[in-house]
């Protein structure tokens, strides 16, 4: 089941998490989205799909009835959440609510249904805990660390202390080619982020000075144009037309963004990673690749980034592109074979 809101901006990143849970193991996608939204998402990817609409309930007491049936009716031994879109870290803490509606609902079977994005998050975290208490093999793959813990074991896609590293979205990635890294391409860099939030007021600070680089496409979302951004997909494709870009810290300041890496990497496109990234999850993970980053990647300043665009040559950079699809534990991310065997372990 997919826990986050079908947005633009993290579609394409469901969509190859999902492609890649397929291509491990035999995949049965719960759709609670009007109409055929999800399916037409992940149109091409191997899986069937089953609806599930809890709308034209009044209460939670009919819901988890409900989910018990459903259950039955399927036959689910394994649930997995793929996002949620309820967090309990450094922007938001949603834990209050979740405490509130948990605690209350038996005596209160109607709180937080007559809100309806409150509902919409509730009705899966609900079936989630009605999955877990019905002895179900329950999971939820975290996209962002920041997302509400729940009665489930938690997986993620690197090595962190409080998931379980389980790849995913690497072989949907990789499986269609790779593009080689060349100095034909129309941006020397292609550079987009959020900065609407307070600890995002840096990048503001320094956003002349990255579209001051020459040959550049710098796309900066604030709250005053936060409409305008482009849908992820296009964002990815667009990496294509340029030879650098850069990786900022995470939102969440204890991962790395492993995934913008890597999409620069298929794209041939090299990306830069500011010094202040934090890469403890990465050299557990992927340590080849903390090696490259350390040695050839790491920029200070904007300065930096002209200097590394302007000396590094082509062949250094097909080397680096070489040496990080090398990674031994990558290679393994990417082994339909070795996903299977790691799927194996985590499912019943």
């Amino acid at each position: 089941m997919v826990g986050r809101t079908l947005n633009k901006r993290v579609t394409y990143e469901i969509r190859n998490k999902i492609a890649g849970i397929s291509l491990a193991t035999d995949l049965t996608v719960v759709d609670t989205f009007k109409g055929n939204k999800l399916q037409s998402l992940l149109k091409g990817i191997k899986c069937k799909f089953i609806k599930y609409n809890v709308s034209g309930l009044d209460n939670w007491n009919e819901i988890e009835q409900y989910n018990k049936e459903f259950v039955e009716k399927y036959g689910i031994q394994n649930f997995m959440l793929v996002g949620l879109d309820m967090m309990t870290g450094i922007k938001f803490d949603d834990r209050k609510q979740i405490e509130r509606i948990l605690s209350r609902y038996q005596k209160e079977p109607t709180i937080g249904l007559n809100y309806v994005s409150t509902r919409k998050v509730f009705e899966k975290v609900m079936l989630i805990k009605n999955c877990a208490e019905a002895g179900i093999n329950t999971m939820h793959f975290v996209i962002d660390p920041q997302e509400a813990i729940l009665q489930a074991k938690r997986f993620y896609k690197l090595r962190r202390e409080d998931c379980e590293y389980l790849p995913s979205y690497e072989l949907s990635l990789i499986t269609d080619g790779i593009e080689v890294c060349n100095n034909d391409r129309k941006y020397d860099v292609v550079f987009g982020c959020g900065a609407q939030t307070k600890d995002r007021e840096w990048v503001l600070k320094i956003k002349n000075r990255l579209e001051s680089i020459p040959k550049s496409k710098i796309i900066i979302l604030t709250k005053e144009n936060a409409n305008e951004g482009i849908p992820q997909k296009e964002y990815v494709e667009s990496l294509r037309e340029a030879r650098f870009t850069f990786v900022i810290p995470s939102y969440d300041r204890t991962t790395f963004s492993i995934v913008r890496f890597m999409e620069a990497i298929k794209q041939g496109c090299i990306p830069l990673v500011f010094s202040n990234c934090c890469l403890l999850e990465v050299k557990d993970t992927f340590p080849q690749i903390y090696k490259v980053i350390a040695k050839s990647l790491l920029v200070e300043n904007v300065g930096e980034i002209k200097q590394k665009i302007k000396n590094m040559t082509l062949k250094e950079m097909k080397q680096i592109q070489i040496e990080i699809m090398h990674d031994k534990e990558l290679r393994n991310a990417i082994s339909a074979k070795r996903m299977r065997e790691e799927y194996e372990k985590v499912l019943i």
